[in-house]
């Protein structure tokens, strides 16, 4: 049986191991592929999607909220998501919760064109992220069947009358968000790269 936990990551080794679910779940997406450059660079290509995805869930367990999926004591899902009101994750948002060096850290390690590619993935998800207030899911990984549904109820039931928005970024997942009535409503594109923005409506 799954069960969602909310709460506050509160070791280096849970944050690691949802990082690890995280990178796991999305070694094959063709955006973060795109966004990470990994016909340049495969052999880096793990290492920098894990580098990406840690900073994202530090990000998320300051400025967001982290739910974790288990089955029998085992974790095998992540979502970060925004509730109402809240701030979407960008370079300036990741630089005011005092994440500077960890920020920094990220990108000595990357080439500069795959940081580059960063900043301007980032700007353009703000840049056309739905205006109104709502709950946003930034990030959704499973290695189970069942836990990326479990994750999605969640956040519904937490904030029921709000509505939902996230990119996706494979097209292969938009019958499992259609069963929770997120409808897509509009494309980003950027450098090559798509997102599907869905919506369902409060």
């Amino acid at each position: 049986m799954i069960k969602v936990v909310d709460k506050k990551i509160e070791s280096k080794e849970q944050a690691s191991e949802a990082t690890r679910i995280l990178t796991d779940a999305f070694y094959m997406d063709a955006v973060f592929r795109g966004m990470l450059m990994y016909e340049k660079y495969p052999k880096r290509f793990e290492q920098n999607l894990y580098d990406f995805m840690h900073i994202c869930v530090d990000y998320y367990v300051k400025a967001g909220k982290v739910l974790l999926a288990y089955n029998e004591g085992k974790m095998v899902g992540v979502c970060l998501f925004t509730p109402p009101g809240g701030r979407l994750m960008t370079t300036a948002a990741v630089l005011k919760k005092g994440m500077l060096i960890q920020f920094a850290k990220l990108f000595i390690r990357m080439p500069f064109s795959i940081a580059k590619m960063i900043f301007s993935v980032s700007d353009a998800l703000e840049a056309n992220h739905y205006k109104p207030k709502h709950s946003y899911i930034f990030e959704i990984g499973s290695l189970l069947p069942g836990a990326g549904t479990a994750l999605v109820e969640e956040v519904l039931r937490q904030y029921p009358d709000a509505p939902l928005y996230l990119e996706n970024s494979n097209e292969n997942n938009q019958r499992f968000y259609n069963k929770f009535q997120l409808v897509e409503f509009g494309y980003i594109y950027c450098k090559g790269i798509k997102f599907i923005k869905m919506l369902r409506k409060g």
